[in-house]
């Protein structure tokens, strides 16, 4: 019913909207009229009332308003930081205060987004796919692989997860089993975070920002959010923060 009485509001709502652009047309194309410039004016603010509506609604509705919201807020808020360490060495108290409470307001989504999930490989063998943790190894998501007491892991780039010698191929799981691990579209999806959590380490690397210090790790962390699209800790979790920054 709700999305119902939504989709009713953006019709009508869309519909007057073409009606008073209508009447725009019609207002230009008059002569000689003398109020001809008020109308318009009148006509305008009603055109953008209109469309201020629809958009308030279309962000009203989406499940992704949140998560564009913050991450739009962040992206201001980096470049105000950016500009402030060129002309200062770093960024003023205010910018920091902006981005700690965006980052605050933002929480460790509930959602599994496919990490923790168990798969059914055939004859015996399972496959979960967890997120990046603050443990030797483990920075990445990767996968695991198992079977009884075998149970074989690698980052979802395929490099080396959990230490060495525990990779899919050294812990003998066999070859089929081990290319439909890597045809999952948690593994896949793994993988496209990895290249996302990069991408976050390169500008962080350009910015020359130093994971140790706690102003610097925290403009690392709204600069992964942004890119990643959530947060990985809670971000009081500073030590996990920094482990997985720097091993990635």
């Amino acid at each position: 019913m709700v999305i119902y009485g939504v989709h009713i509001k953006m019709n009508f709502c869309m519909n007057t909207l073409k009606i008073e652009c209508d009447k725009l047309k019609t207002y230009k194309r008059k002569r000689g009229v003398l109020s001809m410039k008020t109308k318009k004016a009148k006509l305008i603010s009603k055109i953008v009332a209109y469309s201020m509506a629809i958009i308030s609604i279309f962000y009203t509705i989406s499940p992704y308003a949140e998560t564009i919201s913050y991450q739009q807020r962040l992206d201001v808020v980096l470049r105000k930081i950016d500009v402030e360490r060129s002309k200062t060495g770093e960024a003023s108290a205010e910018s920091m205060e902006e981005l700690d409470n965006i980052l605050s307001g933002i929480r460790v989504p509930r959602e599994t987004r496919g990490f923790g999930q168990e798969h059914n490989l055939g004859g015996g063998w399972r496959a979960r796919v967890d997120r990046p943790r603050h443990g030797a190894g483990q920075a990445k998501p990767h996968v695991h692989v198992y079977k009884g007491n075998v149970n074989g892991v690698e980052n979802c780039d395929g490099t080396e997860s959990h230490g060495h010698g525990k990779s899919l191929e050294e812990v003998g799981v066999p070859r089929k089993v081990r290319d439909k691990a890597r045809s999952l579209p948690d593994y896949k999806k793994g993988k496209e975070e990895i290249k996302k959590m990069q991408k976050a380490k390169k500008q962080i690397r350009a910015k020359k920002l130093n994971l140790r210090n706690n102003k610097d790790l925290k403009i690392a962390i709204g600069i992964t959010v942004a890119i990643l699209g959530y947060l990985l800790f809670k971000l009081i979790e500073t030590a996990a923060w920094a482990f997985v920054l720097l091993a990635i």
